[in-house]
């Protein structure tokens, strides 16, 4: 079977009808923590003398939802959504090739004052267009 084709207007109307929706559910902003470029003496740098920089990329429209805890994992789980245009123009932004190169390179999520790793991500898709991004992040 093989893939619809729609038009640029269409996979517009739905991403930005997903955006809508996570603005009507509670629209948050989050950052993905992404290593930066370490500057200064090479030597410096591979001793530790020298701490690597990191980026902040911020995102919104995005959802977050606290996991129920499972008797098996220790620690809090959560569940992020974010928006597939907010993470179309960081992915041009930082120069990489795909949204799964973006969350690879990701050191975790920012949230306050925390970080959390990210322990999955995928694509939500409508008519075979990425509308959201969904993550699984914990403490």
């Amino acid at each position: 079977m093989s893939q619809p084709n729609f038009s640029n207007t269409t996979a517009t109307a739905l991403r930005r009808s997903a955006d809508a929706m996570l603005r009507t559910l509670g629209c948050a902003t989050i950052s993905l923590r992404l290593p930066g470029i370490p500057e200064g003496d090479s030597t410096a740098i591979q001793l530790g003398a020298i701490p690597i920089a990191t980026v902040d990329v911020t995102f919104a429209p995005a959802l977050l939802r606290a996991k129920s805890p499972a008797s098996t994992a220790p620690r809090q789980q959560y569940e992020i959504l974010i928006s597939a245009i907010a993470v179309d123009a960081a992915v041009e932004a930082q120069g990489l090739d795909s949204a799964a190169a973006l969350f690879n390179s990701a050191l975790g999520v920012v949230i306050g004052d925390r970080l959390l790793r990210i322990t999955a991500f995928a694509a939500e898709l409508c008519a075979g267009i990425a509308v959201l991004y969904r993550l699984s992040a914990g403490e």
